[in-house]
């Protein structure tokens, strides 16, 4: 393949020029190589290299300005800002630091396109003063914001002199100084300038290059195929299209050097892909592949989503091919740098020395944390599960300040900023001491040293920037300056796969392209987020928009295609969160604009996740097994637990028998059987004055008087102070309260009706004998219900429900119902409590059921069996009894069957 780096090459070398007096300006770094590379295979004979610059140094020699960092220009406009604004109307530097760095790239853009600050300034005041008028419109944010913007040209202009006194300032300065220093480059002895493979020209860069090709000491080689000039349409080619058609006062033929290759042979295959990280191991898969199969062509993965670069690499770095990644891979992405950001989350928690529990939780997640503190004799551990058996959400810092070092370092409270970077020295400091003595990799070694630089510049510019006074200042800057921090790849540019991001493969080419996420949002970018000038004002004075960035990634997608002979483009069809899993309109464009030697094929894959099979647990009823279950037999079965058998045999056999408990997890916020434990409770105190007696509407005013002090201590029995009165806790004790009120107001209502209630029994013990003929064998029953009473007359057995029950629920149409569906269990509990109480209501009138306290009405729910469509309230008899103890004997003699394993089964709902 003949790229256009090699054409270049033979170009400037067939011009004769003396190569050593000649100035070669590139738009990154990366192609610097690359054109040596090709000059280097193009000459014959020995010679000196030309001056090959990337366009960011060629301006920072032209300028005499040297590029300022981020943190060192908003430090200083930080300092413009306050030397201009009336104190009153201050930001403070948290709310600065929110704002100022998308105004910095406002100051950029409007440099850069060398637009007259003062004019874009006073055109964006006048329309201001126009919404101005409507007075009503305005609130006091709107007069501050107003305000505010009358003060931006200031702050510009004086920025701008103060980063020109000190020769520093951002690109756009730079690109604004060039210009103004042009006419003396000119005049001094200055050599001949390529321009090599740009597009989306900045109005700085044209006026530069223009001027050069002007006074005949340059050219421009377009990096452009002739099918994307040619098609007035085709956005790849929008802005040569311009240029050529503005510059034609310079009197060069730009077109004659366009290249034809987009249209040659081509294979070109569309694949589908659902889910980023089978997209990453897809294309990771297909780069091999055609490495083993074309070892000596050149192949590009190109990553539209550079955070998978992770999974790429582990994909292929494990299969022994040669590769290499021109992208850094972000520092902050590292275990050990994590530990930072959640210690600063940690301690933005600080309130009179507590955390929070689950921030200390997250920072011992870090294995490296976890042993420090171990080692130097915090039981972390230990503390932790302490505070939540307490049911405390915070931990105490007593618990671990002033027993070690390490401890101090992690948990003692912001106080200076020196102090406190100089803590995380430290602990950078013992890390990597750790780290080496455990033979940890080089890289994370590395990665820890890097660290370690990274707070001495944090440190430095705390010491001279006073303003940094807060937690949440020196974390804004320790992240900043991470976001700069790359750990680079050495590898060989030229060999093997290259893994690159869309903007690196600028004026380079391969014969392979693999580039993933080609979909909207991503290829191309679309809308950018905030500006501070609207979209009508920026087309005005020609400041880039959305527009225009679909042009520049058009040509760089298809300026990488045109002189591929086989590519391969991914996208995702999954709509996830705010992507939207649209098909990038590039794709559209090559399949319904095809060329007649492209053959574009479809491709959908789909990942196959091997289900382990899980097989069923069974255990076996061996004698000890059996004399196990006579023990729960004689100690007697709840109605839960024969639930639990119908649900799961399984089950049953590990918490019945074998007294394996599930894993609870410690919560710090109440959970349902904790508040349901706590409303029976509070029911059962609230009416034990007035058993056995015929309650009045009297009565339960006394009731609702005496209701917030018990409700308030049943909670306080349960819950340490403080954990109580705050977040979810408070909310549950709250509705808690509500509920039981309006529960009783009901009740209360139902009464002065002419209703009258007398209760029986509250939370009413039993231990009742069956006997088993079938068996030949005593059987025990056992449980609590909470409430036996009379109304008007007929006895209810209730049980209180706070989970959500229906009518559906205490229904059925055979009774085999009740022992072969788990979802009938409240309607299995019931009854064995009505089958239970079957000696003492011989002869009354009884109904069974739940009363569900969720549902804030007071409604009985009864027992009811469907006879077709109609459902009434089942009369407990004694012939019901004997339909419902032989479910019940059914379900007790299959337990109790030797030959019948308990077997693990789904829930049959």
């Amino acid at each position: 393949m003949q790229s256009f780096l090699n054409e270049v090459a033979k170009k400037i070398i067939d011009s004769n020029n003396d190569l050593s007096l000649i100035r070669i300006i590139v738009p990154n770094l990366r192609a610097i190589k690359f054109l040596k590379e090709a000059l280097k295979n193009e000459l014959e004979v020995a010679a000196l290299a030309p001056q090959i610059l990337s366009i960011e140094e060629f301006i920072n020699e032209l300028s005499g300005i040297e590029k300022a960092t981020n943190i060192d220009l908003l430090f200083t406009f930080y300092k413009i800002y306050q030397e201009h604004t009336p104190e009153k109307e201050q930001n403070s530097l948290n709310q600065f630091l929110n704002w100022a760095p998308s105004l910095l790239q406002e100051f950029n853009e409007i440099d850069v396109q060398l637009i007259d600050a003062n004019l874009i300034f006073s055109f964006m005041g006048a329309i201001e003063r126009i919404e101005e008028w409507d007075g009503k419109k305005l609130g006091d944010l709107g007069k501050q914001f107003f305000k505010f913007q009358e003060r931006v040209p200031l702050y510009y202009s004086k920025l701008y002199k103060k980063l020109q006194s000190q020769q520093l300032g951002y690109s756009g300065l730079q690109y604004r100084e060039a210009t103004q220093n042009l006419g003396h480059y000119i005049q001094s002895d200055y050599p001949f300038h390529y321009f090599v493979g740009f597009n989306a020209l900045t109005k700085a860069e044209e006026v530069i290059i223009q001027e050069l090709i002007a006074e005949e000491r340059a050219t421009i080689l377009w990096d452009l195929d002739e099918y994307f000039y040619k098609d007035p349409f085709h956005s790849a080619g929008h802005f040569i299209r311009n240029y050529i058609k503005e510059w034609t006062f310079l009197k060069q033929e730009f077109t004659s050097q366009f290249s034809n290759h987009f249209s040659k042979n081509k294979q070109i295959e569309i694949i589908n892909v659902s889910e980023n990280l089978s997209q990453a191991k897809a294309a990771a898969q297909l780069a091999i592949g055609t490495y083993r199969e074309n070892p000596d062509d050149s192949i590009v993965l190109v990553l539209g989503d550079e955070t998978l670069l992770h999974p790429v690499l582990t994909s292929i770095s494990s299969e022994g091919i040669p590769w290499n990644a021109s992208m850094g891979y972000p520092l902050k992405n590292f275990g050990h740098i994590k530990l930072f950001l959640k210690l600063f989350d940690l301690l933005k928690t600080n309130i009179d020395g507590f955390y929070s529990l689950s921030k200390v939780n997250s920072i011992i997640e870090e294995s490296v944390v976890l042993t420090l503190l171990e080692t130097s004799g915090i039981q972390i551990k230990k503390i932790i599960k302490q505070q939540h058996v307490q049911r405390s959400s915070n931990l105490n810092s007593k618990y671990v300040l002033g027993k070690s070092a390490v401890g101090d370092i992690i948990f003692k409270p912001f106080e200076t900023p020196n102090s406190f970077i100089e803590r995380m020295l430290l602990l950078s400091e013992m890390i990597k001491k750790y780290l080496i003595f455990n033979k940890f990799s080089s890289l994370e070694i590395h990665c820890i040293k890097q660290t370690i630089i990274l707070w001495g510049k944090v440190f430095n510019l705390s010491k001279s920037n006073p303003e940094l006074k807060e937690l949440r200042n020196i974390e804004f800057v320790f992240i900043k300056l991470l976001d700069n921090e790359n750990l680079y790849f050495s590898g060989d540019p030229f060999t093997g796969v290259q893994i690159m991001g869309v903007l690196e493969t600028r004026v380079l080419d391969f014969d392979h392209v693999i580039v993933t996420h080609v979909n909207e949002g991503i290829l191309p970018y679309g809308k950018t987020s905030f500006s501070w000038i609207p979209f009508d004002v920026r087309k005005k004075f020609g400041l880039n928009t959305f527009i225009e960035q679909d042009h520049v990634y058009a040509y760089h997608f298809f300026r990488l295609l045109q002189r591929a002979k086989k590519i391969s483009l991914f996208y995702n069809d999954a709509a996830e969160g705010l992507f939207s899993g649209e098909k990038s309109r590039f794709l559209i464009h090559l399949e319904y604009f095809k060329r007649p030697n492209h053959k574009l094929s479809f491709k959908h894959l789909s990942f196959k996740l091997e289900v382990q099979s899980k097989d069923t647990k069974k255990a076996i009823k061996t004698p000890v097994v059996m004399n196990q279950l006579n023990e729960v037999g004689i100690k007697g079965f709840s109605a839960s637990s024969l639930i639990q058998y119908i649900r799961d045999p399984y089950l049953f056999y590990e918490q019945q028998l074998l007294k394996i408990k599930p894993d609870d997890e410690l919560q710090i916020d109440i959970n349902a059987a904790e508040k349901g434990t706590i409303i029976h409770e509070v029911l059962e105190l609230l009416y034990k004055p007035y058993l056995d007696q015929v309650l009045s509407d009297k009565d339960y005013d006394e009731i609702l008087t005496t209701l917030p002090e018990i409700v308030n201590s049943s909670f306080k029995k349960q819950y340490e102070k403080g954990s109580l009165y705050s977040g979810k806790n408070y909310l549950i004790f709250e509705i808690t309260k509500r509920i039981l009120k309006k529960f009783i107001e009901e009740e209360r209502d139902f009464v002065k009706k002419g209703n009258e209630i007398i209760i029986r029994g509250l939370e009413k013990k039993f231990y009742e004998a069956v006997f088993i003929p079938q068996l030949n064998q005593e059987i025990f029953l056992k449980g609590t219900i909470d409430r036996i009473d009379v109304l008007n007359g007929t006895t209810r057995i209730i049980d209180y429900k706070t989970g959500n029950i229906t009518s559906t629920n205490l229904s059925f149409n055979t009774w085999e119902e009740l022992i072969s569906l788990p979802k009938k269990g409240t309607l299995f509990q019931v009854m064995l409590y009505a089958y239970a109480q079957k000696n003492k209501f011989k002869n009354v009138k009884l109904y069974t059921g739940v009363i569900p306290i969720k549902n804030f009405d007071n409604q009985f729910l009864a027992v009811c069996q469907k006879q077709g469509r109609i459902k009434e309230p089942l009369l407990i008899d004694s012939n019901i009894l004997k339909d419902y103890e032989k479910v019940l004997f059914k379900l007790l003699i299959e337990i109790f069957n030797p030959k019948t394993p308990f077997d693990q089964i789904e829930d049959k709902g």
